[in-house]
């Protein structure tokens, strides 16, 4: 009888460590699935800003803008390929965290 409950005990056990394992799984799908896409965005927000400093270069030399417009959009290009290297780190991360969930050993 005492056998029986320890086998029903360890059941329950393993059950519930199996639903909490895919739980961390489903969960660390959703947070690489979220990198990946804030990496995109930040990639389409780098181009976008490369366009703006040619652009704001060739306004320039048509004396279409003042100077210093090509330094500023510069800076904003800068800041956006400084988001696109952190975005970059936390996809990583997710990626590893996501290997971790499902048990992945790490060898390197």
């Amino acid at each position: 009888a005492e056998l029986c409950q320890r086998r029903e005990q360890c059941a329950k056990l393993r059950q519930e460590r199996e639903s909490q394992i895919r739980a961390e799984i489903h969960v660390a799908v959703i947070d690489r699935d979220t990198a990946k896409k804030r990496l995109q965005i930040a990639n389409e927000q780098r181009d976008i800003d490369e366009q703006l400093v040619k652009q704001s270069v060739m306004a320039i030399e048509l004396d279409q803008a003042t100077p210093g417009a090509d330094i500023v959009a510069t800076l904003t290009l800068l800041k956006s390929k400084g988001r696109v290297v952190q975005q970059q780190a936390s996809l990583h991360v997710a990626e590893v965290r996501l290997r971790e969930a499902m048990g992945v050993v790490l060898s390197d």
